[in-house]
């Protein structure tokens, strides 16, 4: 009976605990896409700028890695929406996060902002990587038939992580280039510092009034 009991116990106590952790996992996770929400990205850039900043005391590193923030938005989605509906928009966005995590590393988070926005943070060995691997994906996007919608495209804007930056900061930077993206042809990758460095953009540079879709 004794051993019942504590069989019993045993049960509750798993019981409670995936409980706990699907839980958690619905409180950090997108509930369409199964990616990261928006509520978890704090946590996890600062844990990068931490990593960043110990990685820099320490003198025998051989491998300096660059850190990226990369926001993607897929282009006329609202058409998507207003064309099929939005079931067939909802297939688009679930399909586009699967080709986020074929593409990237299990260890680059990846998040779902909202609507057709995700982010992605991303460590590099060398500086040009992070352009060659948003242009695969990109072409990746472009190339792929959506069952229902076709073709659709993605554009994206990042910038590099500082050692001390904020997560406001970092997220206007890659907006900035985002929109830049958006309103100069879209499906195309853009780089905040190399338009600033080419006078293409402002460090100022606000929204205003450019078409998203």
């Amino acid at each position: 009976e004794v051993d019942l009991q504590r069989e019993s116990v045993i049960k509750t106590i798993l019981q409670l605990y995936q409980n706990f952790t699907k839980l958690m996992h619905d409180n950090e996770r997108d509930t369409l896409t199964g990616l990261l929400n928006r509520k978890t990205f704090d946590k996890k850039i600062n844990k990068t700028i931490m990593q960043m900043q110990a990685s820099a005391k320490r003198k025998d590193d051989k491998v300096a890695n660059y850190f990226f923030i990369a926001i993607f938005d897929i282009d006329h989605f609202k058409r998507v929406n207003d064309n099929f509906g939005h079931l067939i928009g909802d297939e688009v966005l679930l399909l586009f996060a699967q080709l986020l995590q074929q593409t990237f590393r299990d260890t680059d988070p990846l998040f779902r902002f909202g609507g057709e926005e995700f982010v992605g943070v991303f460590a590099c060995t060398e500086k040009n990587d992070i352009e060659i691997i948003l242009n695969r994906f990109r072409q990746k996007v472009e190339s792929f038939s959506f069952p229902q919608a076709g073709n659709v495209t993605v554009s994206s804007g990042y910038t590099e992580i500082a050692e001390y930056d904020n997560s406001s900061q970092m997220i206007d930077r890659a907006d900035s280039a985002l929109y830049f993206a958006k309103n100069n042809g879209r499906n195309r990758v853009e780089c905040y510092e190399k338009l600033i460095a080419s006078g293409q953009l402002k460090s100022n540079v606000k929204e205003g009034d450019i078409e998203l879709f």
